[in-house]
């Protein structure tokens, strides 16, 4: 994934409760993360708590640039929870697409993770192309 902006890398295992304990988190608006994948469904999990704002979330078609998918999503939460922010299903796996996710507040945007799911002869396959951790 592609962090542009202002994304700080950071470690906390009482934020995320299993496997990886990193996450990246911004608070500028107009900060973005990207990420190419080609699958029929994916993911993205994250942070919610009282710091959180407005984010918009668009998956588009590589081969046509059409916006296939995109919401204006909210992180804000009483509480302090890792949750998954966004998914969306029914892609074409046949072709590539692009993830986004812009931060749209100079408030937290926190993410985690990123699933992608691949269905190949009728059995489908999740797997986590990343966890965002600096290598």
């Amino acid at each position: 994934m592609q962090f542009n902006g202002s994304w700080s890398f950071v470690t906390d295992p009482t934020l995320v409760p299993d496997g990886d304990n990193g996450f990246h988190i911004t608070s500028t608006s107009g900060d973005f993360a990207e990420y190419p994948f080609q699958g029929s469904s994916v993911a993205v999990t994250g942070i919610v708590n009282s710091t959180a704002g407005l984010f918009n979330v668009s998956v588009t078609s590589n081969a046509s640039s059409a916006v296939i998918e995109q919401q204006q999503l909210s992180g804000f939460s009483p509480f302090l929870v890792y949750t998954t922010l966004f998914t969306a299903s029914g892609l074409d796996s046949t072709v590539a697409h692009t993830l986004t996710i812009t931060n749209i507040e100079n408030r937290t945007l926190a993410l985690n993770g990123l699933n992608v799911t691949v269905v190949s002869g009728g059995t489908a396959y999740v797997f986590h192309p990343l966890v965002f951790s600096r290598r």
